[in-house]
């Protein structure tokens, strides 16, 4: 039929993925800056200021939350994690 089935995991990664929704008043050196400090990589798709934000396993994943839920708070990023 055309669609894909998961048929097992090979090796699990370790890695994490958040969702972050900029707000046109956060900009993007944000996310950068974020990035750097944490060891996490992101990349925008196809929707403006929407991000898929890569955790590594060895990245403090608690630090991460405390810093997004943080600005999140302020009304500037949105965060999902999935």
């Amino acid at each position: 039929d055309g669609t894909w089935t998961l048929d097992r995991v090979v090796r699990p990664s370790g890695n994490s993925t958040v969702w972050i929704h900029l707000d046109e008043g956060r900009q993007r050196p944000w996310l950068d800056a974020l990035a750097r400090r944490t060891g996490c990589r992101f990349e925008g798709g196809v929707i403006a200021h929407y991000y898929a934000l890569n955790v590594p396993p060895d990245t403090d994943f608690a630090a991460l939350c405390a810093a997004l839920d943080e600005a999140q708070k302020s009304g500037e990023v949105l965060v999902d994690y999935p």
